[in-house]
């Protein structure tokens, strides 16, 4: 029996190519795309109506995006940022960018409070049981 590879190793399997433990197949190809079906209106929604920078919004989903899905080894979806989203394209001449990047912070720092303290495994045990 061989060895198994570091962590951080990438090895090729059948369907598909393992990096630091997470699998990539067509699985994970296939979320993706599905993804980009609500990633991709509320992108255009805060260029085009509340003229937040292109390159600062596609960047930063991205590298979150990958940083949440290395951590956890699987990928996160963020649906708070979508209702963010939702709120600053209809409401548009009421909501500001810096008031976008204020919501983005603050949700980040509930978040990642609730994981510190532990509190995300509490509520993960009492609403999902099994």
């Amino acid at each position: 029996m061989a060895p198994a590879p570091p962590s951080g190793a990438v090895r090729v399997s059948v369907g598909g190519v393992v990096v630091g433990g997470n699998r990539y197949d067509r699985s994970e190809l296939a979320g993706a795309f599905g993804d980009l079906g609500t990633l991709v209106p509320f992108v255009v929604g805060y260029v085009t109506i509340n003229r937040l920078d292109p390159q600062a919004v596609l960047l930063g989903f991205g590298l979150i995006a990958l940083a949440t899905g290395l951590y956890f080894r699987t990928p996160m979806p963020v649906q708070p940022m979508k209702a963010i989203a939702a709120v600053a394209v209809t409401q548009a001449s009421t909501v500001s960018p810096a008031m976008i990047l204020a919501s983005g912070l603050v949700t980040g720092v509930f978040w990642l409070a609730m994981a510190l303290t532990g509190a995300v495994s509490w509520v993960a045990a009492i609403t999902c049981p099994f």
